[in-house]
């Protein structure tokens, strides 16, 4: 049977743009959020947008209806894939998928995706929201991730766009998934993925893009840079949760062990799962 990569993380840390990468190959199917179709949290949710921008999607025909504990196994079975990438990110979706492909013999790897702190704040400052939102949800996210006690590797985004070749290869090798040169120019496949970001979205549909390595900051905020920079040193908290995600990193020896062992859930599940 085919292997699941679940691609987790706190949200706006590059996961889509992951998502493609990973499903830029014959043999491979991006999902996108699909935990957004079965559990619709936002209008938008109800209504089938697919990447390749075909309505209808003739795949997405013949997947709709599919039961959400039956859909990774039905894009194995249905689109002849040996990889499905699902990056829901969804706490909740992660475990119920778990449980889903131990009974349906589907391997998995976990492979949770972090931002450095500075640009994970600036990715939420650019959208209106306040920076200890986003130290709220980094903080609230990890926890709750690492009280699951899911076997994992970290992707760091940074690293990911500045060395995207290098890094897809690591990664690669640790989900045993052939690694071919351009694997990380996932604009010139034609996915299926539903939902994610909006900006990655624009990248596929042009068909002609590139993996922006750097961000230019505006002044509003390169102006609160060096007391940011300073409170995130000195917060205990992040400082932690960095420290595990820079152990577990996907480039570091001996990862692939830990990434693809055998995991069962044990019972209770977290309190916040119910």
């Amino acid at each position: 049977m085919g292997k699941l990569i679940q691609i987790c993380g706190s949200a706006f840390t590059g996961s889509t743009m992951l998502d493609l990468m990973l499903g830029n190959a014959p043999d491979a199917f991006s999902s996108g959020e699909i935990n957004s179709w079965y559990r619709p949290w936002h209008s938008d949710n109800f209504k089938i947008m697919c990447g390749c921008e075909q309505r209808p999607c003739p795949v997405w025909i013949d997947l709709q209806d599919v039961p959400e504990d039956q859909y990774h196994i039905s894009v194995m079975r249905q689109l002849s894939v040996n990889y499905v990438i699902d990056s829901s990110k969804f706490l909740h979706w992660i475990i119920d998928s778990i449980r889903w492909a131990s009974a349906n013999n589907i391997s998995m790897v976990h492979l949770l995706i972090w931002k450095n702190p500075i640009e994970h704040a600036y990715s939420h400052w650019k959208r209106g929201r306040s920076l200890k939102k986003w130290r709220k949800r980094f903080i609230k996210y990890h926890r709750r991730f690492f009280e699951i006690n899911i076997p994992f590797c970290a992707v760091n985004y940074n690293e990911l766009v500045k060395y995207p070749q290098s890094k897809l290869s690591d990664i690669c090798s640790i989900i045993d998934m052939p690694y071919f040169p351009g694997k990380e120019r996932f604009w010139e496949k034609e996915h299926h993925y539903l939902f994610g970001n909006p900006g990655v979205r624009k990248q596929v549909e042009n068909r002609n893009s590139f993996i922006q390595s750097k961000v230019n900051y505006p002044k509003d905020f390169i102006r609160i840079i060096d007391p940011l920079e300073k409170n995130i040193a000195e917060d205990d908290s992040i400082q932690k949760i960095i420290s595990v995600l820079k152990r577990k990193d996907v480039s570091s020896q001996n990862q692939k062990d830990n990434a693809v062992q055998n995991f069962q859930l044990k019972k209770p599940y977290p309190f916040w799962y119910y």
